[in-house]
């Protein structure tokens, strides 16, 4: 296992013990968890009002809400879980719930079950309910409740809400709740494309963009490429990159790229994990990245940001032999999901102290507005008060003169219906106007259907649908083509973002999961104080799995790490991650972990230290199996510094050695490591099976920073393989025990 993408920094050591135990003279025990402490059923809950955890549940617990009638305004209880994994602007969220009435005759009582939207300052953004009645329901049936809401623009988290309102009358109502279930599901394929208003290009022609990062006129820097975040997932990043062939590349020459870059104090990365980065590829004929160097013009995790001021950074690496061409990518890298933006201007590659022809360096606008659309009037993309995405196009009207603009699209489904949706928001002015005309194949007009918006200033981006219903079309049987056009007809000035026209014959896209923990109130989480749960995607090494946070659980005094065939977001497996970081991180100790390590095809269980800094290298692998050899485990360390795009194997930084038992999946091992200042040592059920440190040029490379501990289940990655036919579903990684000492002497 190894991770290239800085963690956020964390300082404090926390000791998971109240007192350390002594283990005799060398060590001391500073982190035990044996799995064995009862943990709160309603953990990850938060619970207001009357409620109770009883064994009443649908199947084993479930969470009682109690509320008395009669009172003014109605008394309520009610708890609170937030979804795990990752949602998109406009996906549609559902949350299922199974509940059941208790006791007397609940009168008008009500249940209800909320999806909240919310942004990353928490502040809700809408709100989507559904209400059900106590009462007709017998005792002992259960029901289920069930609420849906489309994503709005901006949503960082989604919290489930269950609630009952206790109504009239007297006594007391109560609910038992159980088995909450989440999924999300994409909106139906849009035969439009191109309804964000953003480009390939990033509006710079020559180069290519991904995610927020667009190019732009600014007031006071001129033409610049702005990127910036949030963009919707932690460990994401937004930027421009461009392919440049080197025909006259000289293995052993030397490259060089270089950038400046600037921070506005208005929209600072100062005071977050946010950082810029240009990076420098030489490449073969294949794609294939032989050798590559990276810079920060700035670094928040180094020293303090310039603010209001250019920084350039340069690059540079030697040619390596098969070099065809090279990639220079500049990006805004987000470890977390923060604010602030950083501009860029100037780019630049020389090789061999001759200047390398750079695509658009000043990154020009193209001649084209809005690719793919025909404009009438005043019409300019709008790059900050977009309603999603890189940018809004933004309709001017004065003196009459109507700003328009125009899309057809041809794939149509003769007899189908295509659902037209778009956002629209007032600057100044009030209707907006939206037609949609279909045309036989001469160019005979079929009919045109419209719809006027009424827009108020001041009242933010409002939906098409939200004016008068679902704007819905039956395409003829003689439709060859269909017109969209939105006009702006009086003088004012109006935005437009996320025009989509959706294929309802295609509307039941498949669902995926969301993360719920702890469901169905049964406890078995691991224990907060000690344990960090990932909840994300990332793949250093190709993996395929999401980390996700209802994939580990405590039970029998096991923690249990399944990973399973379960579609989550983008992927098609799931499992889970945990760390110490933030709880315990020491510089030397000793860790000793009893665990059964599935040896399935594509499992690749690891037992690792990362330092608790964000740099990489260091790296010590405790143990990693990969599911291709079972009955094999490996140990490895890995040290800088790194050069030229190499990684520690290439350079011939890396100490590892393997050890032989059978059985790793269905018997306990206690897998120990040992780190010093004079070396590191591993051991398999007490036995030595590797050692770093024998001589003094590897004792000068033993790190000396604060690490913390990784288990992880990964599934596929470059390494163990992609599962197979004969992978087993699901598969576990099983830890009895976790215990940590302090190195309590050689200067630990």
């Amino acid at each position: 296992m190894f991770a290239l993408i800085p963690a956020i920094i964390l300082v404090s050591s926390i000791c998971s013990i109240s007192e350390p135990v002594p283990s005799h003279d060398r060590w001391q025990l500073v982190f035990e968890d044996d799995f064995s402490a009862r943990t709160d059923p309603t953990a990850d809950w938060t619970r207001f009002g009357d409620t109770s955890s009883q064994p009443r549940g649908r199947q084993g617990a479930g969470l009682l809400l109690t509320a008395p009638a009669g009172q003014q305004p109605p008394s309520y209880s009610g708890a609170v879980n937030r979804l795990g994994g990752s949602v998109a602007t406009d996906q549609t969220v559902t949350a299922s719930l199974a509940w059941r009435p208790i006791g007397e005759e609940p009168g008008d009582a009500q249940l209800a079950l909320k999806l909240e939207f919310k942004d990353r300052e928490g502040t809700m953004i809408e709100v989507a309910e559904t209400l059900a009645p106590l009462a007709g329901s017998a005792p002992d049936d259960w029901r289920t409740i069930e609420v849906a809401g489309r994503v709005p623009a901006g949503t960082d988290a989604v919290d489930v809400a269950v609630v009952i309102v206790a109504g009239n009358g007297a006594g007391v109502r109560q609910v038992m709740i159980d088995d909450l279930v989440a999924v999300a599901t994409p909106p139906a394929p849009d035969l439009l494309g191109k309804g964000g208003f953003e480009s390939n290009d990033g509006g710079a022609p020559g180069w290519s963009a991904f995610n927020n990062a667009v190019a732009v006129d600014h007031a006071a820097r001129g033409r610049v490429l702005k990127t910036w975040g949030p963009y919707n997932e932690p460990y994401g990043g937004s930027g421009l990159e461009q392919i440049l062939p080197l025909r006259d590349a000289r293995p052993g020459s030397r490259i060089t790229a270089s950038v400046e870059a600037i921070t506005e104090k208005r929209d600072s990365i100062a005071g977050t994990d946010n950082f810029p980065v240009i990076r420098l590829e030489c490449r073969g004929a294949d794609g294939r990245a032989l050798a590559h160097a990276e810079g920060r013009p700035f670094d928040p995790n180094h020293g303090d940001i310039p603010q209001d001021e250019w920084s350039r950074s340069d690059v540079s690496l030697v040619v390596p032999e098969g070099t065809t061409n090279a990639k220079l990518i500049l990006v805004f890298v987000q470890p977390t999901t923060q604010k602030g933006s950083v501009l860029w201007r100037n780019p630049a590659i020389s090789m061999g102290g001759e200047m390398v022809d750079l695509a658009n360096p000043d990154f020009a606008a193209r001649d084209e507005t809005l690719p793919g659309w025909t404009t009438t009037g005043d019409i300019t993309v709008a790059t900050q008060d977009q309603r999603s995405g890189a940018g809004a196009a933004r309709l001017v009207t004065r003196d009459g003169e109507a700003a328009s603009i125009r899309r057809s699209l041809t794939s149509l489904v003769p007899g189908s219906t295509a659902r037209i949706e778009a956002w629209l928001s007032a600057e100044l002015g009030d209707d907006a106007v939206i037609d949609v005309e279909q045309m036989a194949a001469d160019g005979t007009s079929l009919g045109v259907l419209s719809r006027n918006v009424t827009l108020a200033p001041g009242d933010g981006w409002k939906s098409l649908e939200s004016s008068d219903g679902p704007f819905d079309v039956r395409i003829s049987p003689d439709a060859a083509t269909m017109a969209l056009r939105i006009t702006l007809p009086a003088d004012g000035n109006l935005l437009v973002d996320d025009v989509s026209v959706r294929d309802l014959a295609t509307v039941e896209q498949s669902s995926t999961s969301l993360p719920v923990r702890n469901p169905g109130f049964e406890g078995g989480r691991p224990d907060p104080t000690r344990w960090e749960v990932s909840d994300g995607a990332w793949s250093h090494n190709g993996e395929l799995q999401y980390y996700s946070p209802d994939a580990v659980r405590i039970e029998d005094g096991r923690m249990l790490i399944t990973a399973d065939q379960r579609r989550i977001g983008d992927r098609k497996f799931a499992s889970a991650h945990l760390t110490t970081q933030g709880r315990l991180q020491q510089t030397y100790g000793k860790w000793e972990i009893r665990a059964k390590l599935p040896g399935s095809q594509g499992m690749w269980p690891a037992i690792w230290l990362l330092p608790e800094d964000g740099s990489w290298p260091p790296e010590i692998d405790i143990i990693e199996l990969v599911g291709k050899e079972p009955n094999r485990v490996h140990h490895s360390f890995h040290w800088g510094p790194l050069r030229d795009g190499l990684l520690p194997w290439d350079l011939n930084q890396t100490s590892t050695d393997h050890h032989d038992a059978e059985d790793y999946a269905s018997t306990w091992h206690d897998f120990t490591v040992e780190w010093t200042p004079k070396g590191i040592t591993w051991f398999v059920d007490g036995e030595e099976t590797h050692r770093f440190g024998k001589v003094s040029k590897q004792r000068e490379k033993i790190p000396s920073k604060p690490m913390y501990l990784i288990l992880n289940l990964a599934i596929g990655g470059f390494w163990p393989g992609p599962p197979g036919d004969a992978t087993q579903w699901p598969s576990t990684m099983e830890i009895d025990s976790v215990r940590i000492y302090r190195l309590v002497e050689e200067g630990g």
